[in-house]
C-alpha cells in the first residue's frame, strides 16, 4: 500500500472516530426534552420547588402585596411600578451604620447588569424621617453614573408604618426589622425567588448567577408563549 493511500485511510478513520460521538450526542439531544433548573419560590411556609412549565396555583404562592410609597425623585412608586423587571431588594437607611457595606454589595450586580434595562435595584429606607427624596436622590445619583438606564436604581421612602408593613407582609423570613444584611430577589411576576445574607463573601456572586437564571426562565416562558400562539 502506498504512503498516500495510508494517509487517506488514516484521515477517513480519524474523521469517523471524531464524528461518531457527535452524532450520538445530537441524536440523544434531539430525542430528549429540554430541562432547565430554575429558582424556587419562597414564602412563609418555606421553599416551593416548581418545575418550569408546570401548572401552578398562584393563589398558593406568596407575592408582594400592594403598596404606595415615594421614590428618590419624589414620584409615587407602587407595586405596579415593579412591572417588567427583576428586582434586587434591600432595606437600609442612608445614615445607618452599615450603609457603606450595603452599598458596596449592591454595586456589584448593579455594574454587572448596567446595560440590562429589565434588572433593577430597589432600596427601602429604614429611617424615612431622615431619608427624604432629596437625600435619597443624592445617594442614588452617586451610584448610577455607569448605568445606561437611570431608573434602574430606585430608593423608596414614605410613611414608616407603610414601610414596616411591606417588610413584614411582603418580604418574609426577615430576622429582625433592622437587619440590612438580608437581600431579596423578586421576579418579573413579583414573587420572591431568592433570599441572601449579604454579609457572606459569596452572596453577591449567587445574586448575579440567580438573576441570570431568572432571565433565562423568562426567555423560555416567552418563547413557549409565542409557540403556543403560532408565532
Amino acid at each position: 500500500m502506498s504512503s498516500n493511500k495510508k494517509i487517506k485511510k488514516y484521515i477517513v478513520l480519524t474523521g469517523v472516530l471524531f464524528l461518531f460521538p457527535i452524532a450520538l450526542l445530537l441524536l440523544f439531544a434531539k430525542g430528549s426534552k429540554h430541562k432547565f433548573n430554575t429558582l424556587p419560590y419562597l414564602d412563609e411556609q418555606g421553599v416551593h420547588e416548581i418545575a418550569l412549565g408546570a401548572s401552578i396555583n398562584w393563589d398558593t404562592i406568596h407575592g408582594l402585596p400592594d403598596f404606595r410609597l415615594t421614590n428618590h425623585l419624589g414620584n409615587t412608586f407602587t407595586r405596579d411600578s415593579l412591572d417588567g423587571k427583576i428586582w434586587l431588594v434591600a432595606f437600609f437607611a442612608t445614615d445607618g451604620e452599615f450603609v457603606l457595606d450595603a452599598t458596596k454589595q449592591l454595586l456589584w450586580p448593579n455594574y454587572r447588569y448596567r446595560e440590562e434595562k429589565d434588572i433593577g435595584i430597589l432600596c427601602l429606607t429604614l429611617n424615612p424621617t431622615h431619608d427624604t427624596p432629596q437625600v435619597l436622590n443624592e445617594y442614588v445619583t452617586q451610584n448610577i453614573k455607569y448605568n445606561i438606564a437611570t431608573d434602574k436604581w430606585q430608593f423608596l421612602t414614605g410613611d414608616e408604618g407603610d414601610i414596616r408593613s411591606l417588610m413584614s407582609d411582603g418580604f418574609i423570613q426577615r430576622d429582625t426589622s433592622d437587619n440590612i444584611a438580608t437581600f431579596y430577589l423578586v421576579d418579573f411576576d413579583k414573587h420572591i425567588r431568592g433570599r441572601y445574607n449579604a454579609s457572606l463573601p459569596d452572596a453577591m456572586k449567587d445574586v448575579v448567577e440567580d438573576i441570570a437564571l431568572l432571565k433565562k426562565e423568562h426567555d423560555i416562558k416567552a418563547a413557549a408563549a409565542r409557540n403556543a400562539n403560532g408565532h
